[in-house]
C-alpha cells in the first residue's frame, strides 16, 4: 500500500505466491482510514471489497473486472439510475449471491445488499500504450466535483506503483533475496522497505526545498547522490559540518530532475544480452561442464 502523493510505502503483506491479490487486500483493508481514496486495478474490483470500504468511509476507484458487462443495461448486474454524461452512468449494483471463499462470514454479513456507484468508460488514444479502453467503477458519485476526465486521469496515476516495483526490485536489488530462512527473508524485505522510504523522504524534502514537482525527481538519481554524499558524513565529522553536507545533498537531489516526458513508453525489455553459459542444473560437484564454451547444445541453455 503506497501513498500516491509522496510515494511512501505505508503497509504491506506477504503470503504464498499462489495467493491471489484480493485475499491479501482483504487483510490489508483495515489499514485504510476514513477519507482515503483507494486506487487499484481490476484485480481488486470486487463488490464485497467496495461495499466494506464504503461502509468504513473509504472511497475507491477501480478498473471494472473483465468478467462484468462493459455497458450498464440489459443482462447486467448494474441497474441504471441516471446518466451523468457521455459514457458516465450512476447505477445500482446488487449484492451477488455467493460469499467469496477468502472472506469470513462475519464480513460477508456486513456487506450491504446494494451499492450506488458510477461506471465510467474512457478511451485512450495514445499509440504508446497497450490498453485502448478503460472502464472504471467508483464510489465518488458527485460528477460536478469529480468529473469523468479527472477520474480517468487519476486512474492513469496507478502506474506509479509499477514504477515502485521497479525501484524496489531493480534499483534496490530486491529481485533476488539472499537469506535462507523465512524469518530472515522477512527481515530482508523490511530492510529494503526501510531503505526505500528513506530515499523517498529525501526526495520529498528536496521537492519542498527546491520547489520542484516530486514526480520530476529520479529515485535512482536520489539514491546515487545519497551514496556519494554519505561517505562525507562520517561519525567523526562535527555536527555542524554534517548538517551543511546534508543541505548540500538535498539541494543536489532537487537539481537532478528528469525531463518532462508525458506518455513516454517504457517497454519491459532487457537491454543487455545474456551470456551463452550453461545452466547450473546439478550440484557443483556433480555438474558436467562442456569443454567448448561456444558450442553448447541447445538443451544446455535454452
Amino acid at each position: 500500500m503506497l501513498s500516491l502523493a509522496s510515494g511512501a510505502l505505508l503497509d504491506h503483506l506477504t503470503s504464498s505466491r499462489r495467493a491471489h491479490d484480493i485475499q491479501l487486500f482483504d487483510r490489508l483493508r483495515e489499514s485504510f482510514r476514513p477519507g482515503d481514496v483507494v486506487l487499484g486495478d481490476r484485480g481488486f474490483s470486487s463488490y464485497a471489497q467496495i461495499g466494506l470500504l464504503f461502509q468504513a468511509g473509504v472511497h475507491s476507484v477501480f478498473r471494472l473486472h473483465q468478467g462484468r458487462p462493459e455497458t450498464p443495461g440489459h443482462r447486467s448486474s448494474f441497474q441504471v439510475i441516471q446518466k451523468l454524461g457521455r459514457r458516465d452512468w450512476l447505477v445500482r449494483w446488487t449484492k451477488p449471491g455467493g460469499k467469496p471463499a477468502y472472506m469470513s462470514q462475519r464480513d460477508w454479513e456486513r456487506v450491504p445488499e446494494s451499492l450506488t456507484v458510477r461506471i465510467i468508460k474512457s478511451s485512450i488514444r495514445s499509440s504508446r500504450v497497450r490498453t485502448r479502453k478503460v472502464i472504471l467503477v467508483t464510489t465518488l458519485l458527485e460528477s460536478k466535483k469529480y468529473s469523468a476526465l479527472q477520474l480517468a486521469a487519476l486512474y492513469r496515476e496507478r502506474w506509479q506503483i509499477e514504477l515502485t516495483f521497479r525501484n524496489l526490485k531493480a534499483v534496490l536489488q530486491m529481485d533476488v533475496l539472499r537469506c535462507k530462512s523465512p524469518e530472515m527473508i522477512q527481515k530482508e524485505i523490511l530492510m529494503h522497505f526501510i531503505a526505500y522510504n528513506l530515499i523517498r523522504l529525501l526526495m520529498q524534502e528536496a521537492a519542498m526545498v527546491g520547489s520542484v514537482p516530486l514526480e520530476r525527481i529520479s529515485f535512482k538519481g536520489a539514491l546515487d547522490t545519497f551514496r556519494q554524499y554519505v561517505t562525507a558524513m562520517g561519525p567523526k565529522r562535527a555536527q555542524k559540518r554534517v548538517r551543511a553536507i546534508y543541505r548540500t545533498l538535498v539541494g543536489a537531489i532537487a537539481q537532478g530532475q528528469v525531463p518532462y516526458r508525458p506518455g513516454r513508453r517504457e517497454p519491459r525489455a532487457v537491454k543487455r544480452r545474456p551470456k551463452r553459459h550453461q545452466l547450473l542444473t546439478a550440484p557443483r560437484h556433480q555438474f558436467r561442464e562442456y569443454r567448448h564454451r561456444g558450442k553448447y547444445p541447445n538443451r544446455a541453455w535454452a
